[in-house]
């Protein structure tokens, strides 16, 4: 439903009674599923000690760290960000080391860049040059575990250049002019926008696709919803509307105390049921568990889902919310390697032993090498919208095309093309799919889609191994799907001895995102069927 979108706390500006490390906790017991934070720790290095210790407090308190900013320098001073602070440099990259460190056990696909403070006897032009320099580190860094890197506008910095999303959108331009880097979007304080003299609604509608993170507080005060006069509901609403479905941050100083500040938020909507518990979303080394206990795999196994060819883990934000049998997913990126064999060696470092395994389209391709390398590990395989068959020439040739207009700098042409050719349905509801569709490739980013083309090429003919996969299998298909027609489909599944064929009449390539609701059906019927033994 429109309007309805996940909420997390900001555990650096609400639950300040508290420890650090205390705050994830709380924020769980007032019946939040994430967190996100600023630098949590007083150093830009911390020492491994102490992030272990940040990420099991994260981890024991069952949360999962939705965002997190990068070092900013010394806020309470008045700095603003490393990013364009000349001479800074080897500092801010060894820190976005940590961070995506953390990113990757904790499942954190946002990263925060504050821009950072004009500095006094330094040319902007210089520091632009530094920006360009960072935030590309930064972007090609989070492109590893599938994430993206945001850049907001602020308020009440004298120093602080970006005011509007306007400003920030110009420097994401330029870096992107310059580099050719994609995976960096804006965050949109909605706070930050009004009192700075933004217009909220115009950078919703002109801008929606490009947003990457939102936060919210009230004005003026800058206090928890309902204390000010900014249209708080009308503005995620509109988000909703135009495609936006990541996380809201509840990025305020409370009023009162900050259990009291919740209390115009039901805790029916704290943790976000359509969406789940929004699962953590780690790459293929990770491992990283997002809720539960290992007890709990003794009944069910736990279930892997591989996103295909420039998706993430966001893919299956609504299949799993309908998979209330197995709430534990793990969700795997698959663009860090560049061959069909790799990306396999990946799901099998980062999977549990005994594991149930869902890909779509190229992650269904990698899936098939899986079960084909480890299938007593296997419990369960279900292929959507996948193939069997090696690449055809025809394919190949597309493919390596596609390379050469990548590294002609036509990434964003690329993604707007395959948006349409991958969702494929026309309409306001066309429109939000490919809104979706276009966050996730901008989010796998340029480097990734690389490293994907390279991967295709390496696909095997998986036909004369179908027959040893015995374990209960799906195949979900799409009538209307173009990128991977039905009979290819069909003739994947002749070749396996335990599959059942699910078609999905009206849905094209996209079947977890235009179907969601049956396809999830169909692996809860597929997921209670007796696993192999093992």
């Amino acid at each position: 439903m429109a309007g309805e979108l996940p909420y997390l706390v900001n555990c650096s500006i609400l639950f300040t009674d508290l420890p650090v490390l205390q705050r994830p906790a709380a924020a769980a017991a007032a019946g939040f599923a994430a967190v996100e934070f600023w630098w949590p720790f007083p150093k830009s290095l911390p020492t491994q000690s102490d992030v272990d210790a940040f990420v099991r407090a994260v981890k024991s308190a069952g949360m999962r760290l939705g965002g997190l900013n990068f070092a900013a320098g010394d806020l309470p001073a008045g700095d603003r960000g490393l990013v364009s602070w000349p001479g800074r440099e080897g500092e801010f990259r060894a820190n976005v080391e940590i961070a995506i460190s953390i990113g990757q056990r904790l499942g954190t696909t946002v990263f925060n860049a504050l821009y950072g403070n004009r500095i006094e006897g330094v040319d902007p032009e210089e520091q632009e040059e530094v920006v360009v320099r960072n935030l590309t580190a930064a972007a090609d860094a989070a492109s590893r575990i599938g994430a993206m890197v945001v850049i907001e506008p602020l308020s009440g910095a004298p120093r602080y250049p970006l005011l509007t999303a306007t400003d920030v959108l110009a420097v994401i331009d330029n870096a992107e002019r310059v580099t050719g880097v994609t995976n960096v979007g804006l965050l949109a304080d909605l706070y930050h926008l009004t009192v700075n003299g933004d217009d909220p609604e115009a950078v919703i509608s002109q801008h929606a696709p490009r947003i990457g993170h939102v936060q919210i507080a009230d004005a003026p005060g800058r206090h928890e919803p309902g204390t000010g006069q900014i249209p708080i509901q009308r503005h995620l609403r509109a988000l909703s509307a135009a495609g936006y479905g990541g996380w809201v941050g509840l990025e305020y100083t409370p009023s009162t105390t900050t259990e009291r500040s919740f209390d115009w938020l039901p805790t029916t909507r704290r943790r976000a049921p359509d969406k789940a518990t929004y699962a953590a979303a780690p790459t293929a080394t990770s491992g990283y568990r997002p809720t539960g206990s290992s007890s709990r795999e003794g009944a069910r196994p736990p279930v892997v889902f591989l996103p295909g060819m420039l998706g993430t883990p966001a893919l299956w934000d609504d299949v799993t919310a309908g998979l209330t049998e197995h709430p534990d997913p793990r969700l795997l990126c698959i663009d860090a390697e560049e061959s069909i064999t790799g990306l396999a060696a990946r799901v099998l470092a980062a999977a549990p032993p005994r594991f149930a395994l869902v890909g779509h389209s190229l992650g269904g391709i990698v899936a098939l090498e899986v079960a084909r390398r480890a299938p007593t590990r296997v419990t369960h395989l279900a292929l959507l919208n996948a193939s069997a068959l090696p690449g055809s020439s025809e394919q190949l040739q597309a493919w390596a095309e596609l390379g050469a207009r990548r590294d002609a700098g036509e990434f964003r042409l690329i993604v707007a093309e395959q948006a349409a050719a991958n969702v494929g349905v026309d309409g306001p509801a066309g429109e939000i799919l490919r809104a979706r569709w276009e966050q996730m490739a901008l989010a796998v980013g340029s480097a990734g889609l690389r490293r994907q083309l390279l991967a295709q090429a390496t696909r095997p003919d998986a036909r004369p191994y179908l027959r040893d996969l015995v374990m209960p299998t799906l195949v979900i298909s799409g009538r209307s799907d173009r990128i991977c027609p039905l009979q290819r489909q069909v003739e994947l599944l002749q070749g396996l001895p335990n599959a059942r064929h699910v078609v999905l009449d009206g849905v094209g390539h996209m079947s977890p995102m235009q179907a969601p609701e049956r396809v999830a059906s169909a692996l809860q019927e597929m997921l209670v069927r007796p696993p192999t033994s093992s």
